[in-house]
């Protein structure tokens, strides 16, 4: 034959050659090689999927630096202690929180003088406030492999002390976590907190529903949310405080934006 001519394996040797390459192809060897590859692989999406910010949580980071920012801390320490005042006294208030001065005292303050109200692993918190929404986020490990562990949730005020919490996402980075496990840890820590919850359905949905108990403090007087929302940037709440055995008035009078118009505390 000539040189331009294929030659073909017998037809003896082609069952041989072929179990001898399945027998390669499935070698322990080809399978740990293939199996480590795919989990190389998984790490490797994984990885790029974790380090991902979220837009508001970049956001917060990039204004937090600077006199402006202590400036913003302290006006949320301000805000925070007219608040805690007015809470002990009878009658109403309202109360208006900025996202930016609380990320700055988060930025701030926190770490320089309540580092340890953080759980270990976690560090540089931030939040946002949209309508009806509350996300919040947080630094969770450290180095290279740290990423941002963060929540996005609907918060509404059904009546009077009593709110429910959806969790719309939570994310590692870009990688979705289970909503409900989210719900559940959340009512931990409300519960710490004092407040009481359960998860049930609501509208369609798992929601945690919360209830602020009005309990009577030392000076007689107990406290009741009237309404809560928030706004692009901001968090406003009203309520009134009222004596022990002293009935129950109306709600005050919204005005504007949503703040109690009237004889309240105002804290802006």
């Amino acid at each position: 034959m000539g040189d331009d001519e294929p030659s073909f394996p017998s037809p003896a040797a082609g069952p041989a050659a072929a179990a001898a390459n399945d027998a390669t192809r499935w070698s322990p060897r080809a399978i740990a090689r293939g199996g480590a590859g795919g989990l190389l692989l998984v790490i490797a999406i994984a990885a790029v999927g974790a380090s991902r910010v979220p837009a508001f949580y970049a956001r917060a980071r990039g204004a937090e630096a600077g006199e402006a920012a202590e400036t913003r801390a302290r006006r949320a320490v301000s805000k925070a202690s007219a608040w805690h005042a007015a809470l002990s006294r009878p009658g109403g208030w309202d109360a208006v929180m900025a996202e930016e001065e609380i990320n700055a005292w988060l930025a701030v303050d926190l770490p320089r003088s309540h580092a340890g109200l953080l759980p270990r692993g976690l560090s540089q918190p931030r939040l946002a406030f949209r309508p009806r929404h509350l996300a919040m986020g947080a630094r969770l490990g450290v180095g290279p492999v740290a990423t941002i562990a963060w929540i996005d949730c609907e918060i509404i005020l059904r009546e009077p002390n009593q709110f429910t919490v959806a969790v719309d996402r939570a994310r590692l980075g870009a990688i979705p976590l289970p909503t409900t496990p989210a719900l559940g840890a959340i009512g931990r820590q409300l519960r710490r907190l004092g407040m009481q919850t359960d998860i049930r359905r609501v509208d369609g949905r798992m929601v945690l529903a919360v209830h602020l108990p009005a309990t009577h403090d030392a000076g007689g007087t107990s406290c009741v949310v009237e309404s809560m929302s928030f706004t692009d940037g901001e968090w406003l709440v009203t309520g009134t405080n009222r004596e022990a055995g002293a009935r129950r008035t109306s709600a005050p009078t919204l005005t504007g934006s949503g703040h109690a118009a009237g004889g309240s505390a105002r804290l802006r």
